[in-house]
């Protein structure tokens, strides 16, 4: 696991080694924790010998080259549509899991071929926007495009499967993409107020999009780092370093509430956040990620100039877990790593109100990021018995008749909720588990 630049404040810290002093049986080895050790172990199994592979071939089309949206619990489940639209998040998500998983060295005998062929097929249609070269938003199981927009979010991804194939490859056409793709943002989605519009339309006009969001810009700030980090030449390594500090500057200013210590999701045009009925809300997942993009972002010396009055990069991200752990959690801190005999209290939501009202809910993703956070911090107690929850429920769903899938939504009594299994999580839980593992640094 990677080196701590920070700890939890001390409540915080030890009202989670409380948290964990009961634990549900399930979860406990004789000495009373999981062993850590042990748990490194599963995930790398888990994930080399499982996962990967069954999204590396079945989650896989070889005839089009583009990964599926989803699979299906059961092979013959019949309300699997095997025709659904993919998002233009699934395609480099895959790849960047698939690239990280080869870099640290993950084999398989079909892994190069669907790497180059689901990259060649992305940049193909990238290039081939003439007006504005682009990934597209929606994708028929074919090929065709069915929604042309370049969404800013997903051209983040895009440049994160660059920096990732550029990374485990040293071939520099993977970075060539990236280089187009920065081009149209600087070139044709640079906002007046900062950042970038939402998207291009599909003539390459800046879409008229009177709402803004944070999230597109946390995953250029990801994207960024992993440029930074990929072995690009001197002059992309800068573009991609003031790339994160670009997004880590709006976000200090703007994106981070210091009255409320929350992260506000939604803005204006002029980056005020916008607080109506419909998006009244913070998302504790979101949190946890920051945290753990911040602590990145500082660990490869990423850098914004500091403004009188603001708080530094350390202190938000302490805020944002205060706020996360004892307002995003099901019902509350105390009972994070206890659980009961249903295993009902022990996750994050999706959503929070600005009010602190929980909202029913809880998908996988923020408890990856919860996990990754946790071991930022050093709290080592908390993350092996919070993950060992994860695989006593979310990775090891009943209602699947194979390995390397899992329940990815739940409501707050643990009713199962999602109907099919979607690739994009598979992004999530590399990021995590590979981190506990100590497979990503």
């Amino acid at each position: 696991m990677t080196a701590r630049i920070t700890h939890l404040p001390a409540d915080l810290s030890a009202a989670l080694n409380a948290s964990s002093a009961v634990l549900n049986a399930s979860s406990a080895t004789e000495t009373g924790l999981p062993d850590s050790g042990a748990l490194r172990q599963t995930c790398r199994d888990w994930l080399f010998d499982k996962a990967l592979p069954r999204w590396l071939t079945e989650g896989f089309d070889r005839e089009t080259g583009l990964f599926k949206e989803a699979l299906p619990f059961t092979q013959d489940d019949l309300g699997y549509d095997r025709n659904q639209p993919i998002r233009g998040r699934v395609q480099p998500r895959q790849l960047h899991v698939m690239a990280r998983a080869r870099l640290a060295g993950f084999r398989h005998p079909e892994l190069d071929e669907v790497l180059l062929q689901g990259f060649e097929v992305m940049r193909d249609k990238i290039h081939r926007q003439k007006k504005a070269p682009g990934w597209g938003h929606l994708l028929a199981r074919d090929g065709s495009v069915l929604d042309g927009r370049r969404v800013l979010y997903d051209q983040a991804f895009v440049l994160l499967a660059c920096a990732s194939l550029h990374a485990t490859f040293q071939d520099s056409h993977f970075l060539e993409t990236a280089r187009v793709i920065l081009a149209v943002m600087d070139e044709q989605m640079r906002h007046p107020a900062g950042g970038y519009v939402e998207f291009l339309d599909e003539n390459g006009a800046a879409g008229n999009d009177p709402v803004r969001w944070q999230n597109p810009c946390m995953h250029l700030l990801e994207a960024g780092l992993a440029l930074s980090q990929s072995g690009a030449e001197a002059g992309l390594r800068k573009r991609a370093l003031d790339l994160a500090a670009d997004m880590t500057g709006l976000f200090r200013d703007h994106f981070f509430n210091p009255q409320s210590d929350c992260l506000n999701e939604v803005f204006d045009s002029d980056w005020q956040a916008i607080n109506s009925a419909e998006q009244n809300y913070f998302e504790p997942g979101h949190h946890f990620e920051w945290v753990f993009l911040l602590h990145e972002f500082e660990r490869n010396g990423g850098h914004i100039a500091e403004k009188t009055g603001r708080l530094s990069l350390s202190e938000i991200a302490q805020r944002l877990m205060r706020v996360g752990l004892e307002k995003g959690l099901e019902k509350g801190l105390e009972q994070l790593l206890s659980g009961d005999a249903n295993q009902t209290a022990r996750f994050a939501l999706d959503r929070v109100t600005h009010d602190f009202t929980r909202l029913d809910g809880r998908r996988l993703w923020p408890q990856t990021e919860l996990l990754r956070a946790l071991i930022i911090y050093g709290e080592d107690k908390a993350a092996a018995v919070y993950l060992q929850n994860l695989f006593d429920t979310y990775l090891q769903p009943p209602q699947a008749d194979r390995d390397g899938l899992w329940m990815d939504s739940y409501t707050q009594d643990s009713t199962p909720t999602a109907r099919q299994v979607p690739a994009s999580t598979l992004y999530h839980l590399w990021g995590a588990l590979a981190f506990y593992a100590g497979l990503e640094k």
